[in-house]
This record gives C-alpha cells, structure tokens and sequence, in this order.
C-alpha cells in the first residue's frame, strides 16, 4: 500500500513515459537503419548461406512490433478509460424516480 504523501503525480508519470516512449523510438529507428543500410558482402565459401535481407529486416522490426503493442497497453494501464453506463456513486445527487404510469 502506498502513502498517500508519496503518490507519484500523473504528470510526472507522464513524462516519464513519453520519454521511455521516445528514448525507444530513436534506438529503435537506428536499429532498423543499420539493418537496411548494411548488406554484408559475399565472401567466403559458397556452402555458407547469405542472410536473406528481407528476414533480417523482419527481426529488426518485430521487437518495434512488439515494442508498441507494450506502451500501447501500459498507456491503458496509466490511464484506463471512464466507464459509462455505472450507477451513480454513493452519496451523488440523482434525479428523483419517475412515477409509475397508471392506466385508465
């Protein structure tokens, strides 16, 4: 259980975030670069295969993939969405009850 007096602020957790998000992003997009611009030569002996570029781009790419797919769900975690539809809370103001309708 956390101490009230030493509750993060949201604005803090915030910014921490975006800058994990963007310190990931930018090491990310230097991997992925590295992997495209570098084409290894073909030397050596012919029983050794070449690496297939489209493969390793598929593996620099996938832990971005993956990447996204994690800050996407802790965002959601840091901020879950206001559930609509829910019973008014204890101790709020509500109209009052509509009558019943009689027939005649």
């Amino acid at each position: 259980m956390v101490s009230p007096n030493l509750a993060v602020p949201t604005l803090v957790l915030d910014a921490l975030f975006w800058i994990a998000v963007g310190a990931c992003v930018v090491s990310q997009f230097f991997i992925v670069r590295a992997v495209w611009r570098v084409i290894p030569p073909v030397t050596g002996p012919s029983s050794v295969p070449a690496p297939r570029r489209a493969a390793e781009v598929v593996w620099a790419l996938l832990p971005a993939l993956l990447m996204v797919g994690a800050f996407v769900g802790a965002w959601r975690l840091m901020h879950p969405p206001i559930p609509t539809g829910l019973p008014a809370a204890q101790g709020a103001i509500s109209a009052p009850a509509a009558a019943p309708a009689t027939s005649a």
